[in-house]
């Protein structure tokens, strides 16, 4: 029991910073705004997790490993994967 309690927690948190970075898609995550059916891609979910601070870049990266789009945790593919979907969202902080 305690265990649900927690991740319900973690994901209620989880809701809370992707609504605080604006993700479009958090209060109705099956339509985009435009109406049509919306499925987040792996990257696109791993963008918005990341933009809101829930991973870091390295957890980014081992998920794109563990799905197989990389054959060694590459934070550097990652990053650049994360700068061309920031072309469409514009949601990465500029240091």
């Amino acid at each position: 029991m305690k265990e649900q309690t927690k991740l319900l927690r973690r994901y209620k948190e989880r809701r809370e910073k992707l609504r605080a970075v604006g993700c479009p898609w958090v209060d109705n995550p099956s339509r985009t705004p435009k109406g049509t059916l919306n499925v987040l891609t792996t990257d696109e979910a791993l963008y918005w997790d990341y933009v809101a601070g829930v991973i870091d870049l390295h957890v980014a990266a081992q998920q794109f490993h563990a799905c197989g789009w990389d054959n060694f945790v590459n934070e550097t593919a990652t990053m650049q994967r994360f700068q061309n979907l920031d072309k469409k969202y514009n949601k990465l902080q500029k240091v």
